[in-house]
C-alpha cells in the first residue's frame, strides 16, 4: 500500500496531534467542544481517516459566528484534525 495512505500511520499522527490540543485546552470549560471529542475520537477518527482512504469524506459540521461586519465559518475540531491529515 501506498505510505501516504497508510491507515495506522495516519491514525497515529491524528491521535497525537489531538492529544496536543486537548493539552492546550485543558482548563477549557467542560462544555467546551475539546472536552466533547475527546469522548469520541476513538470513533470518529478512524471512520474519518477510512473516509479519505475512501475518497468519501465530507466535513460534517461548520460553526458559523455572526459580527457586525463579517460571518465567519469554522470547521469542527475533528474535522480540522482530519484535514491536517489529508494535508499532510
Amino acid at each position: 500500500m501506498n505510505k501516504r495512505w497508510d491507515f495506522a500511520q495516519m491514525l497515529h499522527v491524528g491521535q497525537k496531534l489531538f492529544k496536543s490540543i486537548h493539552r492546550r485546552k485543558r482548563m477549557a470549560s467542560s462544555n467546551h467542544d475539546v472536552h466533547l471529542l475527546a469522548r469520541s475520537i476513538n470513533e470518529l477518527l478512524p471512520r474519518g481517516i477510512q473516509s479519505l482512504i475512501g475518497g468519501t469524506y465530507t466535513p460534517r459540521f461548520l460553526k458559523r459566528y455572526y459580527f457586525k461586519d463579517e460571518m465567519l465559518d469554522q470547521l469542527y475540531l475533528a474535522d480540522r484534525v482530519v484535514q491536517y491529515l489529508l494535508l499532510q
